[in-house]
């Protein structure tokens, strides 16, 4: 991921932003008479956006829960971790740059609450909001047919920099031409991982640590290599157990949105765009129920442990030395990494058949801004700071409090995580399908809903949603 160039990009924001995080004042940041690179325009400018003054508030509305909460915002330089740190450093410099103050709403996740937030908005000609941070399926749909929310191709001050706009992703997620969800390193990634206990892998002759890190390398981490290894797991005293928690098992996961990130590692994606621009629904196919086949066979076995993810008493974590492979989100990974005695791995999801490119879903959020913002270049020069700022700045530091001191001691983990974030991949699916019950969400949830109802008969299953969800589709392309 360019770790030598973020490096540079780092040091040389310090030396920039240095007067003014010293004095923790509002003010712009200190800048040389150096282009800093080809965006740069002017010796003032930062990204191409010229210095200047506002004189506005500017208001972010946020969801709470999960990355939102931990990892986004930082009150004040009191704040511990590195990432707090930066996070205030980089509102204070965006706020000196633009002459303006920036605040932060919180809105409770749920369907339906953010297009409310909007409506009253956009009815009442109101500019409360300029840029609204989201769920990665809350509500997005209603939001992109309703009109209220803007499409960022035509934000004045966004330049779609390779370096730090995340087009693949933006590309993926059009609608009807519009690029309505925003996705830059103002976002952080959530891809889910594979982490593996690296004392249990040495203990097996047939595995080891080295073994598991070149089967990615080679692209023979797959499916089938994963739960053979998880079969080498002494399993015998479970059954003597009377809580299931007890035991020591293969492979451990949340039997639900977890999962979902299997069809996506394959390159399986539920819906396309058409090259009319037009969503469109794949059908049942061998693909996916291969896929579905083995993940069956995986929790069904005695090896496996599962739980959903409202069950928080249920979970069986890396640290407790009894499980082999995990699947993990980010905030799972960054918590038990950081927090267990247990020498923890990381790899990417395993692939249905060998050879196979790695892909990541994301499960971020997006950023959206509301079709009524007074004043469009103040929004789109905030989020080309932001995003800027989160490619030379808070990644670094997200890096860090994802690997703390591993980074410079676990190098194979390190080169795991870059291919990793450097292979992400959006789901239109998951974008669209605007609420956990939908009959799209039936077909993105197929593997987790049918596991969780003990069904097998997965023609059937499409037989019962297909055609519904595919109505819902062809409602979005009118």
């Amino acid at each position: 991921m360019k770790n030598l160039v973020r490096l540079l990009c780092l040091l040389l924001l310090v030396a920039i932003m240095v007067p003014v995080f010293a004095s923790c004042e509002k003010e712009p940041p200190a800048t040389d008479n150096t282009q800093t690179n080809d965006n740069t325009e002017t010796s003032n400018a930062i990204a191409g956006i010229a210095q200047n003054n506002y004189n506005s508030d500017f208001t972010i509305l946020n969801p709470t829960g999960g990355l939102f909460d931990n990892y986004y915002w930082a009150e004040d330089l009191s704040e511990s971790s590195n990432i707090s740190q930066a996070n205030y450093n980089r509102e204070v410099a965006i706020e000196g740059h633009l002459g303006i103050e920036i605040y932060h709403e919180k809105y409770d996740l749920g369907h339906g609450a953010l297009y409310t937030k909007l409506e009253q908005q956009i009815l009442g000609g109101l500019d409360d909001y300029q840029v609204v941070l989201t769920h990665c399926f809350q509500d997005l749909a209603s939001l992109m047919t309703a009109e209220y929310i803007y499409d960022i191709q035509n934000l004045p001050g966004v330049s779609f920099n390779d370096e730090y706009w995340n087009n693949k992703i933006m590309d993926s997620l059009q609608y009807r031409g519009g690029k309505y969800l925003g996705s830059s390193d103002f976002i952080l990634h959530r891809p889910t991982f594979m982490l593996f206990n690296k004392t249990m892998a040495d203990a097996y002759e047939e595995v080891g640590v080295d073994t598991l890190y070149q089967h990615v390398r080679d692209k023979t981490w797959t499916i089938d290599q994963m739960f053979t290894y998880a079969q080498l797991v002494d399993i015998s005293l479970n059954d003597t157990l009377s809580n299931p928690m007890d035991g020591t098992y293969g492979f451990v996961s949340d039997v639900n949105w977890e999962m979902c990130s299997f069809p996506t590692a394959s390159r399986y994606f539920h819906v396309s765009i058409t090259e009319d621009g037009e969503y469109e629904l794949k059908a049942f196919n061998e693909g996916i129920f291969d896929i579905f086949k083995k993940l069956v066979s995986i929790t069904d076995s005695n090896y496996f442990y599962g739980w959903n993810w409202d069950q928080a008493d249920k979970i069986l974590h890396m640290d407790t030395g009894r499980v082999f492979f995990s699947t993990a989100s980010v905030e799972e990974m960054i918590q038990q990494m950081l927090g267990s005695e247990v020498s923890i791995g990381v790899l990417p999801y395993p692939t249905i058949n060998a050879g196979m490119e790695w892909n990541n879903l994301d499960w971020a959020g997006y950023f959206v801004v509301p079709s009524i913002v007074k004043n469009p270049q103040l929004t789109g020069e905030v989020l080309e700071l932001f995003s800027y700022y989160g490619e030379t700045e808070i990644k670094h530091e997200f890096y860090d409090v994802l690997l703390g001191l591993r980074a410079s001691k676990e190098p194979q983990d390190t080169e795991m995580l870059d291919l990793i974030f450097d292979n992400l991949a959006a789901e239109p699916a998951l974008a669209l399908l605007n609420r956990g019950d939908s009959n799209l969400a039936q077909i993105f949830y197929v593997a987790p809903y049918m596991i969780w109802s003990n069904e097998k008969a997965m023609g059937s299953w499409y037989a019962k949603y297909y055609g519904a969800a595919k109505l819902e589709l062809e409602e979005l392309n009118q």
